[in-house]
């Protein structure tokens, strides 16, 4: 998907360009691998309706992207699957207020290691 959106881009780049010239100017098209000469006149409209495909594709790929998603929380749901290292689908981590806590503490207690490591590397 970021690459069609890379697409967009550029598309919409080649419009904003190309919309202060005259239309009959001559310009280039890179159709298929194929360099061909055609007028402003022609490639303006073309790119225009593609920036309007790639839209749409977009909008379609972004709708599927999310009912697999929950396609997947569902079954992840129903059959208790788990990854390694997350909170299954549904739940609260129960660990979370711990190790916030936990953390904390060890942030604190880590300038105090290093302030004595600085010490003993000054008595040396």
């Amino acid at each position: 998907m970021a690459e069609i959106k890379m697409d967009k881009n550029e598309h919409e780049m080649c419009i904003k360009t190309m919309k202060p010239f005259d239309q009959s100017r001559k310009c280039w098209r890179l159709v298929g691998g194929v360099l061909v000469e055609r007028t402003v006149g022609e490639v303006l409209p073309a790119i225009k309706e593609n920036v309007e495909n790639i839209d749409e594709l977009l909008t379609k790929l972004d709708k599927m992207h999310d009912e697999k998603e929950l396609e997947m929380v569902e079954f992840m749901k129903k059959y208790n699957i788990v990854v390694k290292g997350q909170v299954a689908p549904g739940q609260q981590d129960p660990n979370k207020s711990k190790k916030s806590v936990e953390g904390a503490e060890a942030e604190a207690a880590a300038p105090e290691a290093s302030e004595a490591a600085a010490d003993k590397e000054e008595a040396k």
